[in-house]
């Protein structure tokens, strides 16, 4: 890794999902096994995130702050929105710059 070196496990999972990313983006690119390492990860650096919306709820269920964010998720993106799709090599271009 270039720059500074991670310090806790969630920090090195971030920068392999910056990684993955990239890798995408290459001519000899597996995208499906790079779409489900990247899954895995992400599964794993939400873990903290679940866990916290677990502990939300109350006695009679998720409270409605909770309630409006599941609705939102169960959407989907916004329109537009692409998930699991990088980016091609002239959009990394222009947000690197």
């Amino acid at each position: 890794m270039a720059g500074r070196a991670s310090n806790t496990m969630i920090e090195g999972l971030q920068q392999l999902v910056t990684n993955i990313a990239q890798l995408k983006t290459t001519p000899d690119a597996d995208v499906q096994w790079l779409l489900e390492l990247e899954s895995l990860v992400l599964q794993k650096l939400r873990e903290p995130v679940d866990a916290m919306a677990g502990q939300m709820t109350g006695p009679g269920g998720p409270d409605a702050q909770t309630a409006d964010v599941a609705t939102q998720v169960s959407r989907g993106p916004m329109p537009g929105i692409q998930l699991g799709v990088a980016p091609n090599s002239d959009e990394w271009s222009r947000m690197l710059r």
